[in-house]
Formats: C-alpha cells, structure tokens, sequence
C-alpha cells in the first residue's frame, strides 16, 4: 500500500495502483541494464539499494543517491522512447493483443477474466501523465527532455513534428 497507493496493486485482476507498480519495474530493469545485472533473478521490490548504489560511487566517485540513480533509470528509458518516437511509433504502437480483451482465460484462479479496454486505456493516461507524456501520442513533452537534459534529443524531434504540441502551440 505505501509503494503503490492501494492494496488493489497486488490483485492481478485489479487495475488501482498498475502504473506505479508497471514504473517502478522499469526502472528496475533500467539500473539492472545500467549495470550489466540480470534482471530476471533478483525481486522488482526494492529495486534500488546499496549494491547499485555502491557500484555507481565506485565507479564514478560520485556520491549518488536513489534519488539520481532513478532519474538515470527514467532518462534510459526516455532515450528508449525517443529513439520509438523518432522511428514513428505513438499511443496506438502501445497496444497488448486483442485477445486479451476478448477470450475469457479459460481455467484457473482469473478463469473468466478478460483486460477491460476503458479501464487499461484510463491506465495508459495514468502512465504518460506521471511520465511528462502526452496522452494523445504518447509523446514526451518537451519539458520532460529538458528536466531530464535532453534538449538536444527535444530539439531534434521537433524537426521532425515528433514533439507533441503544447497549448501555447495551438
């Protein structure tokens, strides 16, 4: 509850409190990559901790702290997704198949169960509005890049009309 708002993050069915759970295993993945750590072994929980820390003091002597180790996570990530965004890739790209949304799961503990579409789109919003996305391209807004100093990779998406407008564009 105190990681992810809610007790409903850890009920597979429920979709209250996915988003934070959804960024914080990526920015687990992100530090694992950063580290050359396999991430399929250690736990998401906890994804950083003194080991990372640690490694990132040694080896630049800087002393870093969650904080800035996450912000490097995020700017990985961000760089991902502005190399998708450059290539054309938006909000419709970020799709599971229709399946999910249609075949019940046969048997099991989720027998039944189907992804609802209004309710995983409400979550798609959730994510791009926490990320400093667009909701409508699914676009990195400009003063994400630069919070992350990115401004050169803004600038380049700009040339390209890969930048989501802004209102004071319109």
């Amino acid at each position: 509850r105190e990681t992810y708002g809610t007790e409903k993050a850890i009920i597979p069915w429920e979709y209250e409190g996915k988003v934070r759970g959804v960024m914080e295993a990526e920015y687990f993945e992100r530090i694992s990559d950063i580290f050359g750590r396999c991430f399929f072994v250690p736990k998401y929980a906890g994804h950083t901790g003194p080991i990372e820390l640690d490694a990132c003091k040694a080896v630049t002597g800087i002393d870093f702290d969650e904080d800035q180790l996450n912000t490097f996570a995020e700017k990985a990530l961000t760089l991902e997704k502005a190399y998708n965004v450059r290539e054309g890739f938006a909000r419709d790209d970020e799709e599971v198949d229709k399946f999910w949304f249609k075949e019940p799961i046969p048997d099991g503990p989720h027998k039944g169960k189907v992804l609802d579409r209004a309710k995983f789109e409400k979550m798609k919003d959730e994510y791009y509005k926490l990320r400093g996305w667009d909701t409508e391209t699914s676009w990195p807004e400009r003063r994400t890049y630069e919070r992350l100093g990115l401004k050169d990779v803004a600038n380049s998406l700009q040339k390209l009309g890969r930048l989501p407008k802004t209102k004071k564009q319109t």
